[in-house]
């Protein structure tokens, strides 16, 4: 996104050496506060040219925040009886910077019980309390509620991230302090700046890698180093490892390279996982990805993934003003688990914006015994996490004990145990439990090849062939679980549970071609579980 500014001297005149002062503002886009000048071409500088004479050094610039339109209340989503936890309080502008208002001092309080006094504050501050009653919390701040903690023995999260934003690295992209903003403003667990066209191209693909480095903070704040390529598909790379070289046969084609040629070239010898994200633009899900795809993003700034809807307010031509870029076809995250797939589900931002875990974007939540790299990894391969529109909701879905993420065997006739809790940020609206007999392609073909003939009836006939096997409506509480059983049929079976929230989320600010601040469904999704016949 580029201005031009022409400011032309009418009369008098300029000294040599005089300070000129110009101010530029009532602009909607989402200018960035708290960047770092000069470190990027994008933030920062000024070309001032005078009679066509570039000056040196370029003018440097800050954006000051605006006044705060919405404040958050973040704590951990569990710890254990009397443990110290941090209360994180952010206050933010329209453009998702820390605000510039002052807030005075005020009690931290649950259930009308004041544990602590926030000091006051601009833009962030943070306390510590303790709770010594195991079970489910929320705190209070000036009327503005927290995401619920749970209290318990043995806390494993969830951990909150943000596996996908874009910085000035990418081509489309701006900002320069991506953890930063990941670790102070979103107050986020972990993080993954997975640039454009960044892995070759030797200054980029440095500047990701310390930016990683520096950042990373194990048991406090977790880094993940990541690139995304986009021939083919959208397809995202996060590593295990932080020196990796620059791929120099990509200095060319940047992003565009192939996916099989990443594989192929540089992650062949590299413990890697993949993902594919805004699949509804056409991503074939009877396709035969690589066998680092685990992950799946079901949500993003683009839109909802899970299933064709154009009734949703998180449908993806509603959610950029991109109309015509959501597809029907088997493109969706119930198509691919209908056609065996077992993805699971991942939600991201996909920010541009260099704002890792915008509120109405999407973040990921994972089961992970710890705060480390290779922990939140491999707790995602498992299967161990669910996404969110980005309220942190807390989701735990089991069939016969197994977690969402598992895949196990049951005998024809046999029951299958259901359960399901769910503890909202806000009162819910219902929780659904879809399921779907999946059929398996052919995993022998290349990857990129098709698993299924072209026109094999069986795909349109499964894709078809969800169903509610739970379906609340109506909740109107914060709080609700539900248990059941159903008799296993002998036919593969994949399942996953979404929740939506009463209240629609108001966007703080006006996004590029809307006319007002739009509202959007809070909503969270599973990863199924598979169950598969003895």
């Amino acid at each position: 996104m580029k201005y031009c500014v022409i400011i032309e001297l009418m009369k008098g005149s300029v000294e040599a050496g005089e300070e000129i002062t110009l101010t530029y503002s009532n602009t909607t886009s989402p200018w960035l506060a708290n960047q770092v000048p000069g470190e990027s071409d994008h933030e920062g500088l000024v070309l001032v040219m005078i009679d066509g004479k570039k000056i040196e050094p370029s003018p440097a610039y800050r954006v000051e925040p605006g006044a705060a339109v919405q404040s958050r209340v973040i704590i951990p989503s569990s710890a254990r009886p009397g443990e110290p936890f941090r209360v994180q309080i952010v206050s933010l502008d329209a453009f998702n910077n820390l605000s510039g208002s002052e807030f005075e001092a005020a009690d931290i309080t649950c259930n009308g019980k004041a544990l602590a006094r926030m000091p006051a504050y601009t833009g962030r501050t943070e306390v510590e309390v303790a709770l010594p009653e195991k079970g489910i919390h929320r705190l209070e701040v000036n009327g503005t509620l927290s995401n619920p903690i749970r209290i318990c023995d043995s806390p494993s999260g969830p951990y909150w991230g943000d596996m996908h934003c874009h910085n000035y690295p990418s081509v489309d992209a701006m900002g320069n302090t991506p953890y930063k903003y990941a670790r102070k403003v979103s107050c986020l667990d972990f993080a993954a700046a997975a640039e454009h066209h960044a892995v070759g191209l030797k200054e980029h693909w440095a500047q990701i890698r310390k930016w990683c480095r520096e950042w990373n903070d194990p048991g406090r704040f977790v880094t993940i180093l990541a690139i995304e390529t986009n021939t083919g598909w959208h397809h995202n790379f996060y590593f295990y490892e932080n020196d990796l070289p620059v791929i120099d046969s990509l200095k060319e084609r940047g992003s565009h390279a192939s996916v099989n040629q990443i594989i192929i070239e540089y992650t062949r010898d590299k413990k890697v996982l993949t993902q594919i994200h805004h699949s509804g633009w056409g991503f074939d899900m009877r396709l035969r990805y690589p066998d680092t795809t685990r992950f799946f993003e079901i949500y993003s700034m683009h839109g909802s993934s899970e299933f064709y809807d154009p009734d949703s307010s998180l449908f993806m031509s509603k959610c950029r003003n991109r109309s015509g870029d959501a597809k029907v076809g088997p493109y969706y995250a119930r198509d691919a688990w209908a056609l065996g797939q077992r993805f699971i589900t991942h939600g991201s931002s996909d920010n541009h914006f260099g704002q890792a875990g915008v509120r109405h974007n999407s973040v990921t939540a994972v089961n992970a015994p710890e705060l480390t790299r290779e922990a939140i990894l491999d707790t995602m391969a498992a299967g161990r996490c669910y996404a969110t529109t980005g309220e942190r909701i807390l989701l735990d879905f089991s069939i016969n004990g197994h977690p969402m993420g598992h895949e196990f065997q049951a005998r024809r006739g046999d029951t299958l145990a259901f359960s399901v809790e769910v503890n909202g940020t806000g009162p819910l609206e219902s929780v659904e439990v879809f399921a779907c007999a999946f059929i398996e392609g052919n995993r022998d073909v290349p990857v990129g090849e098709l698993m299924f003939d072209e026109d094999d009836p069986d795909v349109e006939n499964t894709r078809q062939g969800w169903e509610a096997v739970l379906q609340k409506n109506g909740i109107n509480k914060l709080d609700t679980s539900h248990t059941w059983d159903i008799q296993y049929d002998g036919e593969p079976l994949v399942c996953y549970v979404r929740v939506i929230q009463r209240d629609l989320l108001t966007l703080p600010g006006i996004l590029e071609g809307q006319k007002t601040p739009q509202k959007r469904a809070v909503m969270a999704w599973s990863t199924p579980i598979w169950v598969t016949p003895c």
